[in-house]
């Protein structure tokens, strides 16, 4: 077998995110999954305004051990980043390594283009949707000219590009052909979760609850369910279930925020968590009647797997990405059909559902995908580019 090839990985999303004091993302997870995996094989690569920075492989596992350590300190992080840093006198010593880019930063750039010719790297990208080219109205404003951006960088740069679902490669191999750009090699490879573990049993809330996570944006519907909550509240009272959503506030919701924080109805029966660690996300995924999944779009849904790995039922929007991931065992509903919506989790909320412990009955059959699974596909992916 030919020797395994040297490793960047491109940390400049992940190193700021920690250094803003923010929780890492689904995006960000995938990447610490590859920190994970690499460790001790791959060296850290991040952009500092224009500057680009590697770091030693001794340095660079110094970073992943501190940004995996519950010791962890922005104030570590800057200390170590100011040591660690080589600059452009290494450029012959990463020439032909596998360079990994996993949460698409920079890739808008013309420079970061420019820079990875430069650096004569082989760059293999992980793209996680297509989504504001396929729904600008859902995404921030330019946001769809800065993906078809990045992937055109994808395109004309990559040996590899990986793919979390054949329904995102689908779109890959339709966008590639609209504008006439060879496919490099590709690979679809299903992500996993974090390994969540409930440490504490106990109910969040004494009442019924359904759960929804994610940021709230228009993409994710939370409008949907909002209104479906007002009509269960004038129709139940106090004895609508409660909505937990579990995500920050983002962009272009302000009819939702509007909602939420002036609506006496839905006061009665919303909880809203812009930041919550993982024991608590653990407790409220465990006991919930439901997660809701109500996406116009998606290019995985991590939360579906998080959900399944507590034998949580899942309601969601019929997504062909969604049926790819978890076949016929959820409940799939139009994502604008609120009727439909508001009778399934009326349905849930009893306990003594049929439906929905038929629903936990094929969950526990179900094969949750592995980081390991994962990467055994990627080790043999990359291993064609040595």
């Amino acid at each position: 077998m030919n020797k395994k090839p040297d490793l960047l990985i491109d940390l400049t999303r992940l190193v700021n995110r920690f250094l803003d004091g923010l929780f890492p993302t689904g995006v960000d997870r995938v990447t610490l999954a590859y920190l994970n995996h690499y460790e001790g094989r791959a060296r850290v690569f991040f952009l500092l305004k224009t500057k680009y920075n590697i770091f030693s492989q001794k340095k660079s596992i110094k970073l992943f051990q501190l940004l995996k350590s519950p010791d962890f300190t922005k104030k570590k992080l800057i200390l170590l980043l100011s040591k660690g840093v080589l600059l452009g006198h290494l450029e012959k010593d990463i020439e032909g390594c596998v360079f990994f880019n996993t949460d698409h930063r920079g890739l808008n750039q013309p420079s970061y283009q420019k820079l990875l010719r430069r650096l004569k790297v082989k760059p293999v990208y992980m793209l996680h949707d297509l989504i504001p080219i396929q729904y600008p109205e859902y995404c921030r404003h330019n946001e769809d000219f800065k993906h078809k951006q990045r992937l055109n960088t994808m395109l004309s740069t990559a040996v590899g590009i990986i793919t979390n679902s054949q329904d995102t490669l689908k779109h890959l191999k339709n966008y590639a052909q609209q504008f006439q750009y060879s496919l490099p090699s590709t690979l679809v490879a299903p992500l996993s979760v974090p390994q969540l573990v409930l440490t504490n049993p106990q109910r969040p809330l004494q009442s019924p609850y359904f759960l929804m996570l994610s940021t709230i944006e228009p993409r994710k519907n939370h409008w949907i369910l909002l209104q479906v909550w007002k009509k269960l509240y004038q129709k139940l009272g106090d004895k609508t279930p409660r909505l937990v959503i579990i995500g920050r506030r983002g962009w272009k919701c302000g009819n939702v925020i509007d909602l939420l924080e002036r609506s006496v109805e839905l006061s009665q029966v919303i909880i809203e968590l812009n930041i919550c660690d993982d024991e608590t996300l653990t407790q409220y995924l465990k006991h919930a009647q439901a997660l809701l999944f109500p996406s116009f779009s998606e290019g995985f849904g991590l939360p579906l797997i998080e959900a399944f790995l507590f034998d949580t039922p899942v309601i969601l929007s019929d997504l062909d990405v969604f049926k790819e991931i978890a076949g016929n065992i959820p409940e799939y509903i139009d994502p604008i059909d609120g009727k439909k919506w508001q009778e399934m989790i009326i349905e849930y909320s009893k306990n003594d559902s049929l439906r929905r412990q038929n629903q936990i009955n094929q969950i526990k059959n179900f094969s949750i995908p592995t980081w390991q699974e994962h990467f055994n596909r990627v080790d043999l992916f990359i291993e064609q580019f040595n």
